[in-house]
This record gives structure tokens, sequence and C-alpha cells, in this order.
């Protein structure tokens, strides 16, 4: 039978999670739209048997595809691949979806052809369980959006440069199997690559008003922990480095608006990696970084790097970085470490 829409799921060593977020999907109602697959990337716990439960129970539903473990793009890639649906959908083993509201999605996808769809999701604290508002744009802009109609691209690309991330993501299948879309293995923050690579080739969008996925934030383990940010800020930067060579080989096909919502996503992840920098204790060591890859980006990638992204930049380099110890105190005082 064939699929409405792919859940994907990359799960690396995610038993509990599985067990608690994987039932969500589940609804009787459209389990016949719907294909869950577990990518179970190389766990050594228990994930390849949680998901192989669930299969048992779920034949026509859930699928698990075991693999090594090659990390988060390397699963994302896989399911792709596998993808039997219409559409397809990243979930994180440790989130889930708002049942009624998924179900809401997996209908209205029935009828839909346009090339990606963007819906709000929940931000949801971990320990407190507080949720917080995580919208494709900002809030008077999307008071503005008509939900169900079908936009060009590049009238929306400069209202979403800030928001559009992979929590509001859903992806017509076929678009990403017709261009060359691969994510980096063995790397975090590949979510962001995920986002930008396919926006050369999307030609229409349209919204839907309901908030479908519940991502989990404050959490430890998580990539985007200010600890973790600084032990992988290599390769943070390399992803960056990959994006902007992405963009580079394609800007000449490029409109005008596309070429500035990548150059400015760009300039936003180069200021993350100068915000890593600057939450570092040993501050000779990441000012030396720091003046390293800034120098790699301004000589091979100069539009980036002029890019009037982040004032606090601006004054450091118009500084030498002579100010660099005073910012990054203050950096830690503003942020949650």
């Amino acid at each position: 039978m064939e699929k409405v829409l792919t859940v994907v799921v990359p799960s690396y060593n995610a038993e509990n999670y599985l067990q608690e977020d994987i039932p969500y999907f589940l609804d009787e109602e459209i389990l016949d739209d719907v294909e869950i697959l577990i990518i179970n990337d190389g766990s050594q716990d228990r994930t390849q048997k949680v998901g192989e439960n669930f299969q048992d129970q779920y034949p026509d539903s859930v699928r698990v595809i075991n693999k090594e473990n090659g990390g988060h793009g390397s699963a994302v890639n896989v399911g792709i691949r596998e993808a039997k649906g219409k559409y397809l959908k990243i979930v994180d083993a440790d989130d889930w979806v708002h049942t009624a509201s998924f179900k809401k999605l997996v209908k209205e996808l029935k009828t839909e052809s346009n090339d990606l769809i963007l819906h709000p999701f929940h931000y949801v604290n971990d320990g407190t369980g507080a949720r917080e508002d995580g919208l494709p744009m900002k809030q008077e802009q999307w008071e503005m959006i008509e939900y169900g109609r079908s936009y060009e691209l590049e009238e929306v690309l400069g209202q979403i440069k800030d928001d559009f991330l992979m929590h509001e993501i859903t992806y017509r299948t076929a678009l990403l199997r017709e261009h060359p879309i691969q994510l980096d293995e063995n790397h975090f923050y590949v979510d962001q690559e995920y986002v930008l690579y396919p926006v050369p080739f999307i030609k229409t969008v349209v919204f839907y008003p309901e908030y479908v996925y519940q991502y989990r934030i404050a959490t430890l383990g998580q990539s985007m922990n200010w600890n973790n940010m600084i032990k992988n800020r290599d390769m943070h930067g390399e992803v960056l480095l990959n994006i902007i060579k992405y963009y580079d080989t394609l800007k000449a096909s490029l409109t005008d608006e596309r070429k500035d919502f990548f150059v400015y996503r760009c300039a936003k992840m180069l200021n993350t990696q100068a915000s890593i920098y600057l939450m570092m204790e040993e501050c000779g060591q990441a000012k030396k970084e720091m003046r390293q890859f800034e120098k790699k980006i301004q000589n091979k990638y100069p539009e980036v790097y002029r890019y009037p992204y982040s004032r606090k930049m601006q004054l450091l380099r118009h500084l030498r970085y002579m100010g660099f110890r005073v910012v990054s105190a203050y950096a830690k005082r503003v942020n949650v470490t």
C-alpha cells in the first residue's frame, strides 16, 4: 500500500526514548498512511529489540533498519533512500509528535503537492515539562500567513530566514531524491544541512497551523548544550564550511533571494562558531582558534565573512580581537552553560 508520510527516526542508544515516543505515531486512523523507519545507527543497547517489538506489532507501519554507526546524517541519508512515503519527516528518537496534530498533518498530505510544508512545533523542557512555541517565522509574520495557500519560495524566504528549522519541515520525498541531498556522516549539527541543501530546488511552500513536532530540550546529552558544543566545535566548523562550499558551487544558478538566504544562514552559523569560542574557559586558546577560523572564512568566502550579522563580531574584528577576554566574560554571564 502506498504511504502518505514516512517518518525517519534516527536512533542511537535510544531504547527508553523509543519505548516512550513511538506510540505517539501509531494512531489507528492513520496506520495505513504512515511509515515509521527506525534507523538503528549501531546502537549498543536494546534499541534494535525495542524497534523490532514495534515492527512485530505493526508490520505494515513500522520498519527497523540496522546499520553501522555513522551518526545522525548517515541515518537520515538511509531514511531518505529507503522512504516509501510521498512526504518525509525527520523526528529524532528523543522527540515525539502531538498525535492529534500529526493525524491532521497526515490527512492534509493526502491531497498535498507542494515541495515543502512548514508548521509550528513545541520546545518541551525535559525537566519541567514547560512548553514554548516554535514558529516558522516571527509571531507577527506568522499571524499574517494564509494557511493552505501555496507560496512561491521567494515570497517567504525573507520571513523564514531566522526560524526555518528541521522540526518545522516536511519535505516532498521526490525532491530529496531528485537532487544531490547527502548529509555529512559522523558529524553533529547536520540538521543545518538538511534544512539548507534542498533550498535551491524548492519551488513552493505551504503553511499548516498545527503544532506537530515536540522537541525535547534541556537534556545533558544534546549536541546543542554549550559544553557539548565546545567539545564538538571542530565538527560545527566543518559543517559550516561544507555548507558554504555547497552554496558556492550552486550560487550562479540561484535567485537573489536564495543567495541572501544562504549567506545569512551561513553568517548566523559563523556567529554561533564565534560564540562557542567565547564560551571556552581557556581564553588564550579560544582566541587563537577563533582568529584562525575567521581568517579561513575571510580568505575563502569573504561574502559570508562580510555579511553584517553580528555587531559583536564586527567590533571584535575592528579591535583585532583585543577585547576577546571581556566579550568572553560577558558571554559566559548571559548564557546558561
